[in-house]
């Protein structure tokens, strides 16, 4: 997979940021939307857990 260091846009259609919150988010699913300010995420599956830099995700659909 590809490593970020910083939320993306890979992967959706929506223009939302995102990142994993597992170093691995190919082999766990876990992710979160990126707000503008503040280290915890907001919707996704992992209830505000933080962003883990960096994170691997394939970037194909």
């Amino acid at each position: 997979g590809t490593s970020y260091d910083s939320c993306t846009t890979e992967g959706r259609t929506d223009g939302y940021r995102w990142c994993g919150t597992t170093e691995d988010y190919d082999r766990d699913k876990k992710y979160g939307f990126c707000p503008e300010t503040a280290m915890s995420t907001v919707g996704g599956n992992s209830e505000g857990a933080p962003c883990v830099f960096p994170f691997t995700f394939l970037g194909n659909k």
